[in-house]
């Protein structure tokens, strides 16, 4: 924004580009405005001229300073996004490139605000906070979309509130996967391998794991999102992160790797015990003790709903009979009578 201040206040001594807002859009769409932008890229909200249909518009901010590995990685984006099907994943129209040859690609707009700041519509200037059963069916759904894309072997390793967007109607989206990982056969593609060198962070450290800060992408996995999961439920639930995350890098990897979680008890003592459980569990430092995946967290999560005991405590047998009582009290009492 400076920049574009400083060529506009000195325009008729500086030659060079035009602003990004006023270089060509491409072929077949027309830029209504800007929506977001980064130190790569820009997006904005476009209309499709061909369906008459209001797109996201992004980017490559400039042809002439993009690195091969960020066109890889656009590129890439862009395939495994069109590869996914999923209602609560964001869908790809089109791409290719701009006249003045910047990497494009037009995704499907959506109408809403990042997971942290959705409010439910009422009488209200401002709308209400979700409750807690709320929070949790949009949880879900984020749960079922990460699902789906570690079915077709995609790792988003960068999920986090701004990554998922509420529409109106409550239906969560995710996006930006500019920092998945593939595995499996298809990963060993020359681009997917140099999208990721050893001692390179990707992601984003308020919610990133252990594992990831290390800087080894081997160790990456679909637990990873499961991690990331956890930092976001904990953080809608309770309304701040497990620990400290801030001052420098190295004081922000400490605490991932070795600061323990604040017990969700000692900020909500109202809060379930069984919620508590799965926090914990799904923030765990260790992957093998983590939950294994987002469907796993989403089958505790609806047990938990539904009056059922929880996986994450099944070793524990006076529990589980407990539960067991309480949801067939009826029968029980008529056996015992």
């Amino acid at each position: 924004d400076f920049l574009v201040e400083f060529i506009e206040a000195n325009r008729d001594r500086v030659k060079g580009p035009a602003p990004i807002t006023e270089q060509q859009a491409p072929d077949g769409y027309e830029i209504i405005r800007e929506l977001d932008r980064g130190g790569q890229g820009v997006v904005y909200l476009a209309r499709q001229l061909r369906t008459k249909r209001e797109v996201a518009l992004k980017m490559i901010l400039q042809a002439a300073f993009t690195t091969e590995r960020q066109q890889q990685r656009f590129q890439r984006e862009v395939e495994l996004v069109a590869s996914m099907n999923h209602p609560n994943i964001v869908t790809v129209f089109d791409s290719g490139t701009t006249p003045d040859g910047r990497l494009f690609t037009a995704m499907e707009y959506i109408k809403g605000v990042p997971l942290d700041r959705f409010r439910i519509h009422d009488q209200s200037e401002d709308g209400r906070v979700p409750d807690l059963r709320e929070q949790i069916a949009i949880f879900l759904k984020v749960c079922d979309a990460v699902t789906s894309a570690h079915l077709r072997a995609i790792i988003h390793r960068d999920l986090k509130p701004l990554n998922i967007l509420v529409d109106d109607e409550g239906e969560p989206h995710v996006l930006d996967f500019g920092l998945a990982k593939v595995v499996g056969p298809e990963a060993m593609t020359d681009s997917v391998m140099a999208a990721t060198a050893a001692g390179e962070f990707m992601g984003t450290f308020a919610y990133a794991s252990p594992e990831q800060v290390s800087g080894n992408p081997d160790l990456v996995d679909t637990r990873t999102d499961v991690y990331a999961l956890g930092v976001i439920l904990y953080e809608m639930l309770l309304g701040q992160r497990p620990y400290r995350v801030t001052g420098s890098i190295a004081q922000m990897v400490t605490s991932i790797v070795d600061e323990p979680p604040v017990q969700p008890k000692q900020i909500d003592s109202t809060i379930d015990q069984d919620i508590e459980t799965i926090l914990l569990r799904s923030l765990d430092k260790e992957t093998d003790r983590r939950y294994q995946s987002p469907a796993a967290i989403a089958s505790d999560i609806r047990h938990w709903l539904n009056g059922e005991a929880i996986e994450a405590r099944r070793d524990d047998g006076w529990y589980v009979a407990r539960k067991f009582l309480r949801r067939h009290w009826l029968p029980v009492s008529g056996i015992a009578a």
